[in-house]
This record gives structure tokens, C-alpha cells and sequence, in this order.
């Protein structure tokens, strides 16, 4: 099930996931952002939240290590296509960028191939 189906809610604590990813986001900020804010900043951002979250968006693309950020990805709450374009829509490439990339591009060829075996 993906991310973005209204059915699906994620388990924001699975294996204490999200909280690990906001205590490095919000450590040394004096504004914290919390898990479906995070979401929403990632998936559906707008001026709003660009300029009030860029900092948090930002610690999540660069400090959050690879490790944690696929465990975030297998409790369902955001998937690396969403992560990949949450890169290309704050413009901003932190350490993981490469691997997102790469790890959302094998998510689509799957998805399409997939898709073409149905077919």
C-alpha cells in the first residue's frame, strides 16, 4: 500500500523511527516540527512551509543517516519517490541524496515492471 492512499495511516512510532528522525531534526532548532508536519513538509510543501521548515527538511535530507531513513521508508509513512522529489522540490542535496535517488529509481523500475507483468 502506498504512503499517499487516504486508507493507509502510517504507524508514526514503529520501532521509535520517527521519534529517532525528529530528535536529529529538531535538536538544535528552536522550533520543532512534529511527525505529520515532517510529512507534509516533504510531501505537499508550500511557501509557508518552505520558509518555517526548510531547517528541519534540510537535517532530515542531510543528518538523518541512510539506515534510518529506510526504516522510515518500511513503516510506510513517506516512500523514496516522495523522498527523491522532496529533494528536487527544496532544492537541496544532503548526504543521502545519491543514495535516495538511486533507491527510488529501483522502487520505480519495480513498480513498472510490475505493472507490466499485469498487463
Amino acid at each position: 500500500m502506498m504512503p499517499s492512499d487516504p486508507a493507509h495511516t502510517p504507524n508514526w512510532h514503529a520501532d521509535g523511527v520517527l521519534a529517532a528522525i525528529l530528535r536529529t531534526v529538531n535538536a538544535p532548532r528552536p522550533v520543532e516540527i512534529d511527525g505529520p508536519t515532517l510529512i507534509a513538509a516533504i510531501t505537499q510543501p508550500d511557501g509557508e512551509s518552505q520558509k518555517r521548515w526548510r531547517p528541519h527538511v534540510e537535517a532530515l535530507l542531510d543528518e538523518v543517516a541512510p539506515e534510518m531513513l529506510h526504516r522510515w521508508v518500511l513503516t510506510g509513512a513517506v516512500d523514496f519517490p516522495q523522498l527523491a522529489e522532496a529533494q528536487r522540490r527544496w532544492q537541496y542535496r544532503g548526504r543521502s541524496a545519491e543514495w535516495i535517488d538511486e533507491m527510488a529509481a529501483f522502487r520505480v523500475a519495480q513498480t513498472a515492471a510490475a505493472d507490466l507483468a499485469v498487463h
